[in-house]
């Protein structure tokens, strides 16, 4: 199975890249601004968070 990475991040700039640098990397990668309907998804047990401030 595909690593599936979540990039949450509110500015665009960075959020792009991040998401560009990980997708040309191979990894399926999905965006968004503010967690919003993710917070409420079941987390998949074999899965890592990463969080940053």
């Amino acid at each position: 199975m595909q690593p599936h990475i979540l990039i949450v991040e509110d500015d665009p700039v960075i959020r792009q890249l991040v998401e560009k640098f990980l997708g040309e990397s191979g990894l399926k990668v999905s965006s968004a601004a503010t967690p919003g309907p993710w917070t409420r998804c079941s987390r998949p047990a074999r899965s890592t968070w990463w969080c940053s401030t």
